[in-house]
């Protein structure tokens, strides 16, 4: 697969047909069918085998990490693009975004804003058609095109703990044999020890675990209080260190959100909206379009990259040649 280029003809069959056929059904099994429903729980079998291409087409034994966690980073970004003259206004959630007489304008809390010669839309592409009207009913191929993109939500119960848990183990992917989380021994997908991997010096002397799971917005977990989050998830932890308790535990934090990971079916190529929408001025770019590529950092920039010179080429400012 690393070697492997031609992605494209391997979007034509699901990861599950052509595993099976070419690993076999006991090594599929037990290794490869876990991992896709880990990942996309009831949509594992309908996955295609260039989203698998890409995952270790892209994988290298390199794994890097920012000092002081990724707020260094965006607080980086966003003096770095204030300082060129950039203004960003914080927590304003965006209610509408209207093109009038050839320009953009935003509609938040604060009343309208604008006008605009462009605008980017990074949100969910059903985020997008909300806050887009105008998208349904002057661009309705393209609307249709980011209605059928499929997702799955996540959530993360963040542990903050006084003893480590494990001992050199930074990642631990965990089996799931079952699309149902409560037919499986642990209720969720990932545990990782982050202090194992970065010094617990950048974190006031804890250790953390990362507590992981992909499910649909309609799942449980949505529902569920963080003190029913906490029960289920740390009664668990005694099964990789029989001496842990809750005394252990300094302080934990729960993050849930809908649209964390899209899904792709067969032949997604052909169903992934273009970066320029059909109406002047509009672009679209979220982690639903970096498809062979799963979603990640190092894709968001290249995004950005594209849709940058894309908008700038329509500006016709010489910026999009950069």
């Amino acid at each position: 697969m690393r070697f492997t280029r031609p992605w494209r003809t391997l979007e034509k069959r699901t990861a599950d047909e052509w595993m099976r056929r070419w690993y076999g059904t006991k090594i599929y099994e037990s290794t490869w069918k876990p991992a896709l429903i880990n990942k996309f729980g009831h949509y594992y079998d309908q996955v295609p085998m260039s989203w698998m291409w890409a995952r270790l087409h892209a994988r290298t034994f390199r794994l890097g990490y920012f000092e002081g966690g990724f707020n260094t980073f965006v607080e980086r970004l966003a003096s770095t693009v204030e300082r060129r003259g950039a203004k960003i206004v914080y927590n304003t959630p965006v209610a509408k975004v209207e093109q009038v007489g050839g320009r953009w304008f935003v509609t938040t809390a604060e009343g309208e804003q604008g006008p605009f010669d462009q605008c980017l839309l990074t949100t969910s592409p059903q985020l997008t058609l909300k806050i887009a009207p105008q998208l349904a009913r002057d661009a309705a191929e393209y609307a249709q095109q980011l209605a059928n993109l499929k997702s799955i939500g996540a959530l993360v119960l963040v542990v903050a703990l006084r003893w480590p848990l494990m001992k050199n183990t930074y990642w631990l992917n965990l089996p799931a044999q079952s699309p149902n989380k409560e037919e499986n021994e642990i209720p969720f997908l990932a545990l990782v020890e982050h202090t194992n991997f970065v010094d617990k010096k950048f974190y006031g002397g804890d250790h953390l675990l990362y507590l992981g799971d992909y499910v649909p917005a309609d799942h449980a977990y949505f529902q569920m209080s963080q003190a029913e989050i906490e029960e289920l998830f740390l009664s668990k932890l005694i099964k990789f260190n029989p001496n842990f308790n809750r005394d252990w535990v300094r302080k934990t934090w729960l993050f849930r959100t809908s649209y964390a990971q899209p899904v792709p079916f067969v032949n997604h190529s052909q169903a992934i909206p273009d970066l320029q929408t059909p109406l002047q001025g509009l672009y679209c770019a979220s982690m639903s379009q970096v498809y062979p590529w799963d979603r990640g950092t190092n894709f968001a920039v290249r995004m950005g990259r594209e849709v940058g010179k894309l908008m700038g080429k329509e500006r016709g400012d010489g910026r999009g040649e950069k």
